[in-house]
């Protein structure tokens, strides 16, 4: 597909030609981030956290609620470290440090959100974790 990025407006143009108004497509993108020119994207670096041995990166993004999607992700990321995503979780491969989510209800752009580092959890019930 043709596309072009907006400066401007920062963002990404897809030309989609022959679309009726109900037609559900797919598109997937593939990118990578530097952790100097991602805005959306924080990073602390290990001295910054509690035990001061891994780094941390999550975002926090601001856009129009006027544009949501589903989405699919898979993250790899190194050993020690866990990713969390504002999707459900339905896979990790521990060969890889591999984790996928999906989140099915489409949801506001900036709503979708990633945290990855040395992060621990404790179950306050079956339904609960914090």
């Amino acid at each position: 597909l043709s596309f072009q990025v907006d400066i401007e407006r920062e963002s990404l143009i897809i030309k989609i030609n022959d679309l009726s108004k109900d037609s559900i497509i797919s598109i997937i993108i593939y990118y990578s981030i530097s952790n100097t020119k991602c805005t959306a994207l924080q990073w602390l670096t290990k001295e910054q956290t509690a035990d001061r041995k891994y780094p941390y990166m999550f975002s926090q993004c601001q856009d129009t609620p006027g544009v949501k999607s589903t989405f699919t992700a898979k993250i790899t990321c190194p050993k020690l470290l866990t990713v969390l995503m504002s999707g459900l979780q339905t896979k990790y491969d521990e060969n890889t440090t591999t984790f996928y989510f999906e989140q099915k209800q489409a949801i506001p752009s900036y709503l979708i959100a990633i945290a990855v580092g040395q992060l621990v959890s404790y179950d306050l019930s079956p339904r609960i974790r914090v």
